[in-house]
């Protein structure tokens, strides 16, 4: 069964997700969070909606941002505003489920750890970001960072031309992973891809509170693409969310 969610937030702007519930009413609710400039349909996020309500769990995916009438643009976010954002999310199913798990990718994991994690049951972080300078996340097309003063915001290509906010670009080289770490008592498992953020995965570990886990998907890069990685994501996934 598959629901279109609108939540709005303090600010006036509305979210926009999807709901995917399994055939039998359950009381388990896992939430995912894209990255920099993703969105909800991403195939981690499209394929984990049909995977894990079939073992046993409702799934809620939503855009950050959207081209929608009355939605956020990624130009005038924060990552302060994403965790604001997600916390909104989360207190929108509070009452509906016992047990709520948030699984972020790439900047939708310090979404997370700057989110309200009292507020969930459990965490798992997909490839996340540390947040390093913005020369070192547009890696490869440095050459097209530019500041476009006019629009109080920096452009860079990736395929398509983005727009990041000069707020926002404030917040890369600025995250301080250890404090953010040991703030969350929550379950926490870290699953790296090899050839994507992995050069990260010990400190995340490291500064974690238990219960934690962490495993590296060999072969893998960032967005889990390759033959068979996203497979084991979803199964790493699923067993630890299972101990919760």
């Amino acid at each position: 069964m598959e629901d279109i969610i609108k939540i709005k937030t303090p600010d006036k702007y509305t979210i926009f997700g999807t709901l995917n519930k399994t055939a039998v009413k359950n009381n388990k609710l896992v939430i995912f969070i894209h990255g920099l400039t993703g969105n909800q349909n991403e195939h981690l996020f499209f394929n984990a909606s049909r995977f894990f309500p079939k073992n046993g769990l409702d799934v809620f995916r939503f855009n950050l941002y959207d081209g929608r009438k009355g939605t956020r643009s990624l130009v005038g976010c924060t990552v302060r505003i994403h965790a604001q954002d997600l916390n909104q999310v989360v207190k929108r199913f509070r009452n509906d489920y016992h047990s709520i798990f948030v699984i972020g990718h790439s900047l939708g994991g310090p979404t997370i750890l700057q989110s309200n994690t009292d507020l969930v049951d459990g965490i798992v972080l997909l490839d996340p970001t540390s947040m390093p300078s913005l020369l070192d996340v547009v890696e490869g097309t440095k050459s097209s960072l530019k500041f476009i003063k006019s629009l109080n915001a920096y452009s860079f290509d990736w395929g398509t031309t983005c727009l990041l906010g000069k707020e926002m670009s404030k917040e890369f080289g600025n995250l301080n992973l250890k404090k953010l770490m040991k703030t969350v008592n929550k379950p926490i498992k870290l699953i790296f891809a090899e050839k994507g953020n992995a050069k990260y995965g010990k400190r995340f570990f490291q500064y974690a509170n238990q219960p934690k886990e962490l495993t590296i998907i060999k072969g893998a890069t960032h967005c889990f693409d390759e033959e068979g990685a996203e497979d084991k994501v979803f199964k790493e996934t699923l067993s630890w969310l299972k101990r919760f």
